[in-house]
Formats: structure tokens, C-alpha cells, sequence
């Protein structure tokens, strides 16, 4: 089994009024998801990276291995537990 890194990007690439801060590279594909957690393997089986898990903290977060942007769906991500 491989290894898994759990990555926070910091800074975040958006600001508080959802425009991009131009400090972040820019996302090669944009993908829309439902869970503030996201695992992310860069795709492209043995081309793509070790898979790491992103934790997005606002509205997206940046893969820094491959620059996908995953982007939390409009009301998806609250908090759900056991």
C-alpha cells in the first residue's frame, strides 16, 4: 500500500469576495464536489501523483501536486458525524 499525505494548501487562492488572489497557480481543471475532504491523484494512473487528501476550508482548495481546483458545491460540505 502506498503512502497518504493529508495536505491543507495555504494561501488560500480566493478571497472573501470569491475572486482569485493571484498568488496561486492556475487551476489546470476545475472540479465541483460535495465533501470538504477530497482525495486527489493527480488522474493518468501511473502519470498522475501520490494521492493526498485536501481539506477545503472555505469555497476550493488547489491540488499542489497537479493544480486541480476542487470547488465545494453550493451547500454541500456541512458538518455531518456519527
Amino acid at each position: 500500500m502506498g503512502r497518504i499525505a493529508i495536505i491543507q494548501t495555504s494561501p488560500a487562492i480566493e478571497d472573501a469576495t470569491g475572486k482569485m488572489d493571484g498568488t496561486a497557480a492556475s487551476p489546470t481543471e476545475i472540479i465541483k464536489v460535495d465533501d470538504r475532504t477530497v482525495a486527489c491523484d493527480g488522474g493518468d494512473g501511473a502519470l498522475g501523483h501520490p494521492r493526498v487528501f485536501l481539506y477545503i476550508d472555505r469555497n476550493s482548495v488547489l491540488c499542489p501536486y497537479c493544480s486541480r481546483l476542487y470547488v465545494l458545491n453550493p451547500g454541500a460540505g456541512h458538518a455531518r458525524g456519527h
